[in-house]
């Protein structure tokens, strides 16, 4: 589920820009954003399922993406017989979880900027006191 929700952030901010927008850009940028969902949601569930035994999805299912990383990142590093001592699985999960962080925390900023616009609007529109 949370990497559904991380797939699916930024939906919620795109009404934002339909007044800077020219006519007929904001149908062209949903079905942008769909394209990306619909590409990447799926991906990532197969390449979790590919990885990870359904136990340990279940188990772990807070902290998936990073556990497929750590996952793959030894899978790399043995494949591609890299030397003992590179962590490549520890540092791709510690990737994950911080872009997954940095994504979460732009989308709670963009919702703070973007209620300060509705109000704004609002009380332009003479529907709250200026």
């Amino acid at each position: 589920f949370s990497s559904a929700m991380l797939g699916v952030s930024g939906f919620e901010t795109s009404s934002q820009f339909i007044e800077e927008q020219a006519d007929g850009v904001f149908p062209l940028t949903l079905r942008n954003m769909w394209r990306g969902v619909v590409l990447f949601n799926p991906l990532l569930a197969l390449i979790s399922f590919a990885a990870l035994p359904i136990e340990e999805i279940t188990r772990n299912k807070d902290t998936v993406l990073a556990g497929t990383a750590k996952v793959i990142g030894h899978w790399i590093r043995k494949e591609l017989h890299f030397p003992e001592h590179w962590e490549i699985g520890e540092f791709l999960s510690l990737w994950v979880s911080v872009d997954a962080f940095v994504v979460l925390a732009g989308a709670v900023l963009t919702a703070y900027v973007g209620i300060n616009g509705l109000i704004r609007r609002m009380a332009m529109d003479r529907c709250l006191p200026q």
